[in-house]
């Protein structure tokens, strides 16, 4: 991750992504493209932590290893470790340079998530922003009505977001999360299956 979004992020969870450098960044291992999954699981897992009085939950380390996120913490309760289970899942459909659909191929001998335009290439600092507080907002409350529609059962959730489903066009649910139009959508459609109104 840049420099620049790694201290971006690390400064708005600083409980959950405590800093472990003089320049303020918490040290991801991994690419810009998952950002928004580690900026809206942060805001979730601090929700919970806040509304519950729980022990601080923070993360002692975030990486890419074959070919997705691996996010290791201290404090997570069943519900914390269910919102970065989903995310970790998650990643396996988006690509780690650009944060757009993706698929885990191998390359050069090291599996990788990347999109069409950045499977062949070596890794590529695009330098994304940090997601403004409205992206995040969203995307928080996707991830969070879904794992309640399924009982904050991962699998299944993780099965939902990555079927193609009939009412996007036979599209994943996980490809359209990359922008706040798909997200909307998506989050729209869980909400009318939550209420049991047909899309």
């Amino acid at each position: 991750m840049t420099p620049e979004l790694d201290t971006a992020l690390a400064s708005r969870h600083s409980k959950i992504y405590p800093s472990h450098y003089i320049d303020g960044r918490f040290g991801f291992e991994c690419m810009d493209g998952w950002a928004d999954l580690l900026d809206a699981a942060a805001g979730l897992v601090q929700q919970h932590v806040d509304a519950i009085g729980a022990d601080q939950v923070f993360a002692r380390q975030v990486k890419e290893k074959f070919g997705s996120l691996r996010i290791y913490t201290w404090n997570a309760d069943e519900r914390s470790v269910a919102i970065f289970d989903l995310i970790e899942g998650l990643s396996a459909s988006i690509c780690e340079e650009c944060g757009h659909p993706g698929t885990i191929k191998e390359h050069n001998g090291w599996l990788r998530c990347r999109c069409p335009a950045h499977h062949m290439s070596e890794v590529v600092h695009i330098g994304r922003p940090l997601p403004t507080e409205q992206s995040a907002s969203t995307l928080m409350e996707l991830l969070n009505v879904a794992l309640k529609f399924f009982d904050y059962n991962v699998l299944p959730c993780l099965r939902w977001f990555t079927q193609p489903a009939i009412a996007f066009g036979s599209t994943t649910p996980a490809s359209l999360i990359h922008s706040d139009e798909g997200r909307t959508r998506t989050l729209r459609l869980l909400q009318q299956l939550e209420f049991g109104v047909l899309p």
